[in-house]
């Protein structure tokens, strides 16, 4: 990224010359080309691109950018020179060719170590010089002689210190110190010129003119060598005394620009005049001059002890700066009388234009001067502390009314002044202008205000907006004040008159009205002058000289002129000027015309002279170029693209970022760029200064990235493009689609299978589940027949049991009444009684009532003695039956008659089961044995 900072110079000389306009300066720190202080030479390829030798390497500037190329060695590099496609540099022990490859990038190749070229030890190559087919390097020792054609080398070798090389037209001298000049004739150096100052003094240069050839030494200035004799030119020689000169260059006007050691640069023209001198103190950034350059558009290349400087040789602009700060900023100029008037924040200063002497205060002027006004061949001053009458380079005398914008002409004796408060009306009586009154009735500032009928005035302020003030005929009283409701208030916006209408501009365009009208219109074609972007200032300036209007925007200033200007075309020329140059107090441009096409506009503690008829032939520019591209992937380093297009890309590697330039310098002008990026954008981006364009995360497909450049208003003739593709990711490659079309078609394939195994299996399923309906309705019905049959059963049962109940009272009935039988026969007892007690005691235990009670008992309870045996296996038939019976729960009463034994037995007998079941002590048998 070009890092400039502008310096707008003026120059004081000590022999007498009080002040000057000079040319701009730009300078490059080491801050803005990252290498190393020192630079040692400074040569330009064929498309602008400047070279310098520079302590770390070789520098590349393209105009907006600084690229470091280290020196292969890791040594200074001294010498540097641009022939054809290559940049040849010399450095210590080696020499050779740096060439771009298919990325852009300069690569390196030694002339030395591909020859196998035999050098002296510790040899540094301080020139490089071309002579038709031949190279020459020259160090302090010897001058190697380069063959490009054969690719050999031949070597003159000095006996003394080789201090330099010359070339003059198609011939080649040296300077052998101690010895005197040399001419190189067939390959072998001879020795012209032994003069003793040319044997005791380094020569700097060897320059042809018409007097034979100018030689310049380093302490003793310049001489005239012709026909064996040594002349001195004292002219020049006078002002170089006591300067030591590094280098010198013979410029393409004639003039020659000498490098010092300690004292700048100074510029003689093709007289042998001073031109100009620069140095530290008017705008170089040091003052040891190591090198010397004119590029292709006359601009003067220094290469400094400290940074490199560029003096711009376009003289269609010059600056005039007061650099030590004694004029301040510039809020007013005028060009009265064959003087200069500069109104400041400090006081109203002048010069006579026609001398070289500076500016100087004019006596009782100090403060702020806000405006300078011709009327009527009278120069008035608008000052913070009233209005100042000024003849020539004194003040006449003081209008006392505080804080003066502007004076407009009402009549030859009276005029109108807009003050802080408001209106003045001044008149003219003998000769003295003075304060007549007031305009009562409106006390705002007016600092902008202009006539719209004879008693009608508009005034604009920018904080409160624009309004029309109705007055009286006499000019003492504001009758009435009415806004302009459909115009907006604006910062730094402003009114005039011109040609019969009035123009009021601010940041939403320039609206007119015609003198007499009532309302202002917006002009659509006066609102093309700026934009919301390019509006800084809606100053506007009529020049009374040519009849049109100045406008400034953010980087141009407008003249138009009045052919057709209220029409739909406009005659119009664009000054470009960069901002940092300008530097005028915004609001308060001001330009004042000197004839013959100049004029002069004050900036911050100076003025800028410029000239509108004289066009600059450095206007043109060079073809816009892509110098280098990066490619680069997500979370991948970046690498380069080589420049010649055509190149396809993987998907995942889909950010660039594309630099370019036209590679020069680009003056007062503001160089900028438009990209557009086909297969991207729908259009052309904004203009802008930053070369460069960074597009991130494209999609596949086919690009064509365009670019052109504009440099003040004048479009390149031709773009700069480079196409590019960006392959599919691979899941949408050919292969990757096919594949996708079989996946499609098998899947389709597979979902048609699935689809009719699934209807098959619902179809199954419906009728499985039709099945399983028809057999829950079988069970079902089942169920209810096994309902119905248990029910049945369970009547049965209840039935059977009933049945078993009544059989076993009725057994029990039989067992009682045959124990009652029994009873009272054993009270007789005879023989014949003991059988038939025998006899009932055979019934009372007759094992078949048992049997058939426990077939009964079975067939009401089913297996309810197997479930008890397989219970308590360790019951006995006997505990078996007493179960039987408390599961038909009868009591001990019942049951002691079923056993033939007493009640106390029963229990007896329940309390032994009770132990054979181990059942605790809480649990009831009867419970127990009908839970089974």
């Amino acid at each position: 990224m070009k890092s400039v900072v502008t310096f707008v110079i003026i120059w004081c000389y000590s022999w007498g010359l009080c002040s000057q306009e000079l040319p701009l300066i730009d300078v490059y720190l080491p801050d803005n080309y990252q290498a190393e202080s020192q630079n040692w030479a400074i040569s330009q390829a064929d498309d602008g691109t400047i070279y310098c030798a520079n302590n770390l390497g070789l520098l590349e500037f393209d105009g907006s950018r600084w690229q470091l190329y280290p020196t292969p060695n890791h040594t200074i590099m001294r010498s540097v020179n641009c022939i054809g496609d290559k940049v040849y540099s010399g450095s210590y022990m080696d020499f050779g060719f740096w060439e771009k490859d298919a990325y852009g990038t300069l690569q390196y190749t030694s002339l030395v170590a591909k020859h196998l070229i035999p050098i002296v030890e510790d040899e540094q190559f301080w020139n490089i010089i071309e002579v038709q087919d031949w190279l020459l390097f020259q160090s302090l020792q010897r001058i190697y002689i380069y063959d490009r054609r054969s690719e050999k080398s031949v070597v003159i070798s000095a006996t003394g210190k080789l201090t330099k090389m010359f070339k003059v037209d198609a011939d080649v001298y040296y300077h052998v110190f101690g010895q005197g000049l040399f001419k190189i004739e067939n390959g072998v150096g001879v020795l012209i010129a032994e003069d003793t100052v040319l044997q005791t003094d380094d020569i700097i240069d060897v320059i042809p003119s018409e007097n034979g050839l100018q030689i310049l030494t380093n302490s003793h200035g310049f001489y005239y060598w012709k026909e064996g004799l040594l002349v001195p030119d004292n002219a020049r020689n006078a002002f170089l005394n006591n300067r030591k000169v590094y280098n010198s260059m013979q410029l393409t006007d004639g003039g020659i620009a000498v490098g010092t050691i300690a004292d700048g640069v100074i510029v003689f023209d093709a007289q042998g005049n001073v031109s100009y001198k620069l140095n530290t103190t008017n705008g170089l950034s040091n003052n040891t001059v190591l090198s010397l350059f004119q590029d292709k558009r006359d601009n003067i290349w220094l290469g400094l002890d400290k940074g490199i400087n560029c003096i711009h040789g376009d003289d269609q602009m010059l600056v005039y700066r007061d650099v030590e700060g004694q004029l301040g900023t510039v809020y007013a100029t005028a060009y009265f009388k064959e003087h200069i008037y500069l109104g400041t924040n400090q006081g109203l200063f002048v010069k006579n234009y026609k001398n070289e002497h500076a500016f100087h205060l004019i006596e009782g002027t100090q403060g702020q001067v806000w405006n300078l006004i011709v009327l009527e061949d009278e120069l008035f001053c608008a000052h913070d502390r009233g209005t100042m009458v000024i003849k020539g380079e004194q003040l006449a005398y003081k209008i006392s009314v505080q804080g003066t914008w502007d004076i407009k002409k009402v009549h030859p004796n009276i005029y109108i002044q807009g003050n802080y408060s408001g209106l003045y009306v001044l008149e003219n009586q003998n000769g003295r202008w003075r304060v007549r009154n007031k305009l009562k009735g409106f006390d705002k500032s007016c600092r902008f205000f202009e006539f719209n009928g004879p008693y009608e005035i508009i005034v604009n302020h920018e904080y409160k907006g624009v309004f029309s003030l109705q007055t009286t005929k006499d000019f003492t009283e504001i009758t009435a004040v009415t806004p302009f409701l459909n115009l907006q208030k604006g910062v730094h916006s402003s009114l005039i008159t011109y040609r019969d209408k009035l123009l009021y501009a601010y940041p939403q365009g320039i609206y007119t009205m015609d003198i007499g009208g009532v309302n202002f219109q917006r002009d659509t074609v006066l609102s093309t002058l700026y934009s919301k972007d390019t509006y800084e200032s809606g100053k506007l300036l009529t020049n009374s000289f040519d009849q049109s209007i100045w406008a400034f925007t953010k980087n141009t200033i407008v003249n138009v002129k009045p052919t057709d200007i209220f029409k739909n075309s406009l005659s119009l020329r664009e000054i470009p000027y960069r901002k940092t140059i300008r530097k005028s107090a915004v609001g308060y441009e001001n330009i004042s015309a000197l004839g013959g096409g100049n004029y002069i506009m004050g900036i911050d503690n100076g003025y800028v002279k410029f000239n509108l008829l004289r066009s600059s032939n450095k206007n043109g520019f060079s073809k816009v170029s892509i110098n280098s591209i990066d490619n680069y992937g997500l979370n991948r380093e970046k690498r380069k693209v080589k420049l010649l297009g055509g190149e396809e890309f993987a998907n995942r590697s889909n950010n660039f970022e594309f630099f370019f330039n036209v590679p020069f310098d680009a003056g007062t002008s503001e160089l900028r760029f438009q990209y557009f990026l086909e297969g991207h954008d729908s259009s052309w981006s904004p203009w802008s200064s930053k070369p460069r364009a960074r597009f991130e995360n494209l999609s596949y497909g086919e690009y064509k990235f365009r670019v052109r450049a504009s440099l003040g208003g004048t479009m390149s003739d031709e773009e700069a493009s480079f196409d590019f593709k960006i392959r599919k990711p691979w899941y949408l490659t050919n292969v990757m689609l096919a594949t996708y079309g079989l996946l499609v078609l098998l899947f389709s394939l597979f979902m048609d299978r699935v689809y009719k195994n699934y209807y098959r299996r619902q179809r199954n399923a419906e009728l499985e589940q039709q099945q399983r309906d028809f057999e829950l309705l079988n069970m079902s019905r089942e169920k209810e027949l096994m309902t119905m049959k248990n029910n049945q059963l369970k009547i049965a049962v209840e039935s059977k049991g009933r049945e078993l109940a009544s059989s076993t009272m009725s057994i029990v009935k039989k067992n009682e009444l045959l124990s009652s039988i029994k009873k009272e026969l054993e009270k007789g007892a005879p023989e014949s009684i003991k059988k038939v007690i025998s006899i009932i005691d055979n019934n009372i235990n007759n094992q078949d009532d048992w049997d058939m009670f426990k077939e009964a008992f079975n067939n009401a309870d089913k297996d309810f003695i197997k479930k008890l045996k397989s219970i308590h296996p360790n019951l006995t038939p006997n505990d078996l039956r007493l179960c039987a019976y408390l599961r038909l729960n009868l009591s001990s009463k019942e049951i002691a008659p079923l056993l033939n034994i007493s009640p106390r037995s029963v229990e007896v007998k329940r309390y032994r089961l009770r132990k054979k079941m181990e059942l605790k002590h809480d649990v009831n048998l009867t419970s127990y044995i009908l839970e089974l």
